[in-house]
């Protein structure tokens, strides 16, 4: 038999982050020596693309890969994949369009751009965009 792997639909989706799932159904004839999973904005992701590295896998059966950074409002496409000597085997491809709000963050100006950190605690940079805010509040609102 030859090397197989199977794409299953995301879980945990929120708007900077989700769980990508896949199926090792065969192993091939020799070990998998990687595997994980492989997206990209555009169409038909490979591991040329942003990957997951999960390392070997000495059996078939269920995996899974926390995918971040993803940036909130963009079409992701995934792929789960598995590589031995024989080459890479690709799942077929599952897409998610990420949810635009990112919720309440830790915010602050520098320059002309906002940082803020995600639920994952990792610093990110919003380029170009204005500030309002209401005295009466004391709170900021990006659009």
């Amino acid at each position: 038999m030859a090397l197989n792997v199977t794409t299953q639909a995301n879980t945990n989706i929120n708007p900077e982050s989700l769980r990508g799932n896949g199926i090792i159904t065969d192993l091939g004839a020799s070990t998998v020596t990687q595997h994980g999973h492989c997206w990209s904005t555009s169409q038909n992701p490979t591991t040329a693309d942003t990957k997951t590295l999960k390392g070997i896998a000495y059996q078939t059966g269920h995996f899974t890969s926390e995918l971040t950074p993803l940036t909130p409002g963009l079409t992701y496409y995934f792929k789960a994949y598995a590589t031995n000597t024989e080459g890479t085997a690709y799942g077929s491809q599952v897409s998610n369009t990420m949810a635009t709000f990112i919720g309440r963050r830790y915010v602050w100006l520098e320059d002309e751009d906002f940082h803020y950190f995600d639920q994952f605690g990792v610093e990110r940079k919003t380029q170009g965009v204005g500030i309002a805010s209401d005295d009466n509040m004391y709170d900021w609102i990006l659009f």
